[in-house]
């Protein structure tokens, strides 16, 4: 898209529509790129169209490079895009929070660049200082599929099942969610009782998970009942599909339904700011401790604005404020896709991995818990392998990362 449309010279398209679909493309192969760099670090760099697969250069890029690359498309799409676009569409502060999302990674592990922590911030200020958007009052509200374009949202993967479920619907919150006698939950991945201690009880966002909950079919409704049964157990149910059959639409299904994924945010970018500054000048300021407040006080559902003694963390050192944004993280953003890469960036991978199965309470999960021991965890597992159907069909040009070799 890229190649084309910057060699085409037709008048038909409008200077506002060329910069827009730029703006889309560069955005989305920063997006694309920014996933293959903290999973797989060295990459290669394919910038142009590819017409001859046999002189593609495959030679995989100083993960630097790829970043260096990722902030460039960013930058580019920040430049082009609206400010508002199509729901759905990548618009201009979509792309500054992620830009500050990839510096925010490149300042901690592997790559440890301290000047990152700082750009990371500066973007972070840049969408807060927009005034265009702001904490909702409801958490759930925005993963139930009904008000996910609100003024929390930035970036989703969108789904809708409104126009031609077999093409635009999808799963999320399929394969987890609660034990259900309709199969609207298919109940296959779960959360550990580690995850679930780790919020007060009047912490609502402990929602997220439904300790021994099922869901029934009562006097003509679907409600939520608990039962001993499944008392030991944590199932996921942050996104949360309609109980009421007419609620979900003529359309819906199990493995069929509207409600996005989260990319990115806005209590995303509050708590950001918050690691990004702590990192930056080693100790958190006011505003970054008041941001991170504003989040925990929407999640134990005081005013938002209003300081809370019983919620509000006060000024903490460097060291302890990194721990505990590395912990509010988990607790804001659960099941959103953000833990693993976060434990890498803060170096506490093994650690993390090696606390989720000290709960006394792992009986339900033996079947599981016998494949991990203490040293399950491997510095190598800080990266992704490189899939073997890769290096086959590279013949050989792109090798195995060393540590998996």
């Amino acid at each position: 898209v890229i190649d084309r449309l910057n060699a085409c010279t037709s008048t038909e398209i409008s200077a506002e529509d060329r910069n827009r679909i730029l703006g889309e493309a560069h955005f989305l192969r920063g997006w694309y790129y920014f996933q293959l760099a903290r999973y797989y670090g060295d990459v290669p760099l394919v910038l142009n169209e590819t017409i001859d697969l046999s002189q593609m250069d495959v030679e995989r890029k100083p993960v630097k490079d790829v970043y260096a690359q990722i902030i460039s498309d960013y930058e580019f799409a920040e430049q082009h895009l609206p400010v508002q676009n199509i729901v759905g569409h990548a618009h201009k502060y979509a792309a500054t929070a992620l830009k500050a999302r990839a510096y925010l990674q490149m300042s901690g592990n592997p790559i440890n660049d301290k000047e990152a922590a700082s750009k990371a911030a500066e973007a972070c200020r840049e969408v807060i200082g927009s005034g265009r958007f702001a904490l909702v009052k409801d958490y759930f509200s925005q993963f139930d599929g009904l008000h996910e374009h609100n003024s929390e949202y930035l970036f989703d993967v969108e789904f809708d099942n409104t126009a031609n479920k077999s093409l635009y619907g999808g799963q999320v919150g399929t394969t987890d969610g609660v034990p259900h006698e309709n199969s609207v939950y298919w109940v296959q991945v779960r959360a550990t009782p580690t995850m679930f201690g780790k919020f007060e009880e009047n912490d609502m966002r402990r929602n997220s998970m439904c300790r021994g909950g099922h869901i029934i079919n009562q006097d003509g409704n679907e409600v939520l009942v608990y039962d001993e049964e499944y008392e030991s157990v944590d199932f996921i149910y942050k996104f949360r599909h309609q109980l009421g059959a007419a609620n979900r639409g003529t359309g819906w299904c199990n493995w069929c339904n509207s409600i996005n994924f989260p990319i990115i945010r806005y209590a995303d970018v509050l708590l950001m700011l918050a690691e990004a500054e702590n990192r930056a000048n080693g100790a958190p300021s006011a505003e970054a401790v008041e941001y991170v407040n504003q989040v925990r006080r929407r999640g134990y559902e005081v005013d938002i604005k209003t300081p809370n003694p019983s919620v509000d963390i006060k000024m903490m050192s460097g060291a302890e404020f990194d721990q505990f944004i590395l912990e509010e993280r988990s607790r804001e953003l659960c099941f959103e896709g953000h833990r693993w890469a976060d434990l890498v960036r803060f170096g506490k991978l093994k650690e993390a991995f090696n606390k989720a199965f000290d709960a006394p309470d792992w009986e339900y999960y033996e079947n599981v818990k016998q494949y991990f021991s203490e040293d399950a965890i491997k510095d190598k597992h800080l990266i992704f392998p490189i899939p073997q159907s890769v290096i086959d069909a590279s013949e050989g040009k792109i090798q195995q990362t060393e540590a998996w070799k």
